[in-house]
């Protein structure tokens, strides 16, 4: 019995493969942002609030569309792997709305003294599917990054470019 199972399992996988390959329906496993640009807000003029802000950041992978490999409301995640820095994985919800994108998520902070850290952007629905349909497309998202840093609490905005990584055929999963 346990071989007809078996065997039947490899029937199955063998032509779930064969349906998705080629088909042209690549989208990344997740998206990796660049060094964030253009700081601003209430905070951004320092260059110490740049640094934190940017080493939260910086080399981010996000996972935008853990459903169906398609951009929209609900949970998103964030990892830093391979991020040697102060702060680790993020977990939050993004919203879809006409032509507007929202996230709004939390990070881990491994560091004692900074707590509290948030990170909000904006950006274009639009332009964020070309860029989870195409490789060579990437798009911009505007962040407000917020953290307590002992007692103080500080504000940074700034522009961060994010393009696909790790580009695979949906149908193959």
């Amino acid at each position: 019995m346990q071989i007809i199972t078996r065997f039947i399992a490899l029937i199955v996988l063998a032509a779930l493969c064969g349906c998705g390959s080629g088909s042209g329906f690549e989208r990344p496993q997740y998206f990796l942002g660049a060094e964030p640009t253009g700081f601003g807000g209430p905070d951004g003029a320092v260059e110490a609030n740049r640094l934190i802000a940017t080493e939260m950041l910086g080399g981010r992978h996000f996972d935008l569309s853990p459903n169906n490999w398609i951009i929209e409301t609900g949970v998103v995640t964030s990892s830093a792997e391979g991020i040697d820095n102060d702060f680790g994985a993020g977990e939050g919800e993004q919203q879809v709305i006409s032509s507007t994108g929202s996230i709004d998520m939390r990070l881990i902070s491994r560091e004692a003294a900074i707590s509290e850290v948030r990170l909000f952007g904006l950006f274009d629905i639009g332009e964020a599917a070309q860029a989870n349909a195409d490789p060579a497309n990437s798009f911009s998202i505007n962040w407000t990054v917020s953290w307590q840093d002992l007692t103080a609490a500080y504000s940074v905005s700034c522009s961060q470019s994010l393009s696909g990584a790790a580009f695979q055929d949906v149908n193959l999963f």
